[in-house]
């Protein structure tokens, strides 16, 4: 079940700025999911390094198993008992394709993949093909046992998160984001005395105090002026910013980041980028951080808990 709430919520960054927050679809996938990224390279290249258009959709070829589930929002793990009907014809083809893409990229089968997803959070409730000598229908796998005929096969639902974070393809660097907001959580997230937040649109703080209706409408829009991947607070004051990078960086968006530190007045921001493209190794520009090639580093997310405690907990 998601867990975003209905209207994003608002944080004071300094004087003459906010914050519009919109939390994390699920917490509590996010953790888990950070638990297991911890420590497995493979995964990590899986999920940051690529994202499922990346995996399953190639150029100038039709993916049936990509069209499948972004227009269904479901994963087909099926294992027919009969091979006469054209649908599980269709359905074993789309998922050997995505075994294929695990023994490739993840050196795992088909099952220990599904399994893994199911305990994540990343595939929710299984649904199942049932083969009657009428007809074949899709049923929940509670439903089954009272029912006559035979299982043949299973569909997993994806859970909104994954499909938010991961499948989309605008939401390409999105699962990079969520991971290191899993991070801080994790570590930090027992200390009363930070705040931590995610995706955060900036803009100016917005005048209430109008006298009139009308003054309040003509002040009441203001436009985004950028977003916040994540951000840690002690009381009303910002601490450190974090920008997480996926793709293409260089010497501008180190200074551009540079610049919104100084606009909401920020202590420190921590770089952090899933490549070695341009950064090779570790760097500090002015009070920044940069932290490159993440997603193939053994010493990542230590490197980065370590500086954070040295910057932001008391000796």
């Amino acid at each position: 079940m998601s867990t975003r709430n209905t209207y994003p919520s608002a944080v004071k960054l300094g004087e003459k700025y906010e914050g519009i927050s919109e939390p994390l679809l699920d917490e509590s996938i996010v953790l888990k999911l950070t638990k297991s990224l911890e420590d497995d390279i493979n995964l990590r290249r899986f999920f940051i390094d690529n994202s499922f258009v990346g995996h399953f959709k190639k150029k100038g070829k039709r993916n049936e198993l990509y069209e499948f589930v972004m227009s269904t929002r479901v994963f087909p793990s099926i294992l027919a008992k009969h091979m006469d009907y054209e649908l599980f014809n269709f359905f074993l083809d789309i998922r050997r394709n995505a075994a294929d893409v695990f023994k490739k990229n993840l050196s795992r089968g088909f099952n220990e993949v599904c399994e893994k997803a199911e305990n994540i959070g990343l595939f929710e409730a299984k649904v199942s093909i049932l083969d009657t000598e009428t007809k074949i229908c899709l049923i929940s796998s509670d439903a089954f046992s009272g029912t006559e005929g035979d299982l043949c096969g299973t569909f997993y639902k994806i859970s909104e998160s994954l499909f938010e974070y991961w499948i989309k393809p605008e939401s390409k660097g999105k699962m990079l984001e969520a991971w290191v907001y899993g991070i801080l959580k994790q570590h930090f997230g027992e200390n009363h005395t930070l705040k931590i937040y995610c995706n955060l649109v900036v803009r100016e703080q917005i005048d209430t105090t109008c006298e009139t209706a009308e003054d309040l409408v003509s002040t009441t829009y203001k436009p985004d002026l950028t977003e916040i991947d994540c951000l840690i607070m002690k009381g009303d004051h910002v601490v450190i910013i974090i920008e997480c990078k996926t793709g293409k960086t260089g010497p501008s968006d180190i200074l551009k980041f540079y610049g919104l530190i100084k606009l909401i007045n920020a202590d420190f921001g921590v770089f952090i980028i899933s490549n070695t493209d341009k950064f090779k190794t570790d760097q500090e520009f002015e009070n920044i951080k940069i932290i490159p090639g993440v997603v193939n580093r053994e010493d990542f997310p230590d490197i980065l808990i370590n500086y954070l405690e040295a910057k932001i907990l008391p000796p």
